[in-house]
């Protein structure tokens, strides 16, 4: 009987190539991992209805929170001031208070209130 001549040669796995990026971060106590991967498209839909009610209640009663309870160490007229800026930087109607936009105002209109605050 002939003898079947063959050989087994395998062929190295193919390397996998990720075209983004990975950070890790080595902490002191925890270490984080993150991961980007531009071959997926995450798209931003805005908040979740739960957390836009939330965000609203919560300024809310910050932003109306007696003086100084809205920040400590801010005099009255400071808090005014502050609370005054975030209404023109936001560039609300003129008809339109903070308060109101808090409340009923789009989305867009919160995360924009939101954005001034962080930006004084």
């Amino acid at each position: 009987m002939p003898e079947a001549a063959f050989s087994i040669n395998p062929s190295p796995p193919p390397e996998l190539i990720h075209p983004g990026w990975l950070s890790i971060d080595f902490g002191t106590s925890s270490s984080t991992v993150a991961l980007f991967d531009p071959r997926t498209i995450s798209f931003y839909n805005g908040l979740s209805q739960e957390q836009e009610q939330f965000l609203r209640r919560k300024f809310l009663q910050w932003l109306e929170s007696p003086i100084p309870g809205g920040l400590p160490n801010v005099s009255h007229n400071e808090w005014e001031y502050f609370v005054k800026q975030i209404r023109k930087n936001s560039e609300l109607e003129e008809t339109s208070s903070l308060r109101e936009t808090l409340q009923n105002g789009s989305t867009s209109q919160l995360l924009e209130v939101i954005r001034q605050i962080e930006k004084i």
